[in-house]
């Protein structure tokens, strides 16, 4: 369980990187949103397992440093639409 948890955790964090890179350019961002919410998946399925087998997980664990990247096209979408409602 415990290799199938750093596999898992190692492709969130991937999915974490992929999305976090999306914002640098606009036409990325639908990418970006699939790969956030795929990371955001995977990372819960990893905190999910560690906590039923009663394992701690740090701050700087790596399913929570995916979960806070897999955030960031969220924050920018909503940032983006913020900014520009009023102009419309």
């Amino acid at each position: 369980m415990r290799k199938l948890n750093k596999t898992l955790s190692n492709v969130a964090l991937l999915f974490g990187i992929l999305a976090a890179l999306s914002c640098l350019s606009i036409s990325l961002i639908l990418y970006g949103m699939f790969c956030s919410v795929m990371g955001m998946i995977l990372s819960i399925i990893v905190i999910f397992q560690r906590t039923k087998y009663f394992d701690g997980t740090k701050w700087n664990h790596p399913s929570i440093i995916a979960m806070f990247l897999s955030s960031v096209p969220i924050l920018y979408l909503i940032t983006i639409i913020f900014i520009f409602k009023d102009r419309a």
